[in-house]
């Protein structure tokens, strides 16, 4: 009995000891029967690229493109042209520049940029409502005060007249080529309608400040400015003037002006702030060339709008 015993204790000791070894011989046979394949490279049998999400991006890009300039989808051709085109070039910042060329050549991007700007600047002012105070001034005002002594006034209201047609043209003024993206602003703010939202030389300048430099004017801007628009000779960003225009024709020649739109177009197309290289490469391209079509190219062109 006593031998058996201690036949048991050590088979039941040894037991898992025992299943283990059987595991790893089991193992290795299986393994060493398995047939071996070693990898060939075949020339010319190279992966084609996922042209799904190349595909996807490029689309994108287009509509993405057409419907924050143009306010909206790109017709068939269109279509077919931009995505043909970027393509076959491998999305190549040369095409890109290429398919944003065929895309603000379309005149109606100009009516599109004095939309916003009336939207912006004007609380989406209506042109009819321009039209109808011209016909006002000029068949109703001007008649009933010719010959009396309200007739001194004839000249405020002609150059009130004048201003509002300087504003109604700048769509024809804009696809003739003959005033600059940048005329186009000042003539927004150059008009009964935004000196009736902005009432007084005060909220005049801090509007202007803040609606194309993104910022509250310091307190010497502030004096400086009304000062100038109230018909006081001062210096404002280092310049001379004494009326309401010469404010106008300083203001929209500084620098940071054309700070301002770079921040504008960043904010509009990439939903932030450039950064200081950015800011800066930027303004200068838009105040060496006035080129301001020239700038939104440099920014739709980028591999961050794209989504790349």
């Amino acid at each position: 009995m006593k031998i058996i015993s201690n036949l048991r204790l050590v088979t039941k000791k040894n037991f898992y000891s025992y299943a283990l070894l059987l595991m790893a011989v089991a193992a290795v046979t299986f393994f060493s029967s398995c047939k071996k394949y070693e990898e060939e490279n075949v020339p010319g049998n190279t992966a084609p690229p996922d042209q799904t999400v190349d595909g996807v991006i490029i689309e994108n890009y287009v509509n993405k493109t057409y419907i924050s300039t143009l306010g909206r989808e790109p017709d068939s051709t269109e279509k077919s042209f931009a995505l043909n085109l970027l393509r076959t070039n491998n999305l190549s910042v040369s095409s890109r520049y290429q398919f944003l060329d065929s895309v603000f050549v379309k005149e109606e991007f100009k009516d599109k940029f004095y939309e916003r700007a009336r939207i912006d600047l004007l609380q989406g002012l209506d042109t009819a409502e321009i039209t109808f105070q011209i016909l006002l001034i000029e068949f109703v005002i001007i008649p009933s005060i010719t010959g009396t002594p309200d007739s001194i006034f004839i000249d405020t209201y002609l150059m009130e007249r004048d201003r509002l047609l300087e504003m109604k043209e700048i769509p024809d003024s804009l696809h003739a080529g003959v005033i600059s993206y940048r005329e186009a602003h000042r003539r927004c703010v150059n008009n009964s309608f935004y000196d009736q939202l902005n009432m007084g030389a005060f909220n005049f300048v801090v509007s202007m400040f803040q609606h194309f430099l993104n910022r509250y004017p310091t307190s010497n801007e502030v004096t400086a400015g009304v000062d100038m628009v109230n018909g006081s000779s001062s210096v404002i960003f280092l310049t001379a003037g004494q009326s309401k225009n010469d404010f106008l024709d300083i203001f929209f020649s500084t620098k940071d002006y054309y700070e301002g739109q770079v921040g504008v177009l960043y904010r509009q197309y990439l939903f932030r702030d450039p950064n200081t290289l950015e800011m800066n490469n930027g303004t200068l391209l838009y105040m060496n060339t006035g080129d301001y079509i020239q700038l939104q190219k440099s920014i739709l062109s980028l591999n961050e709008y794209i989504g790349i």
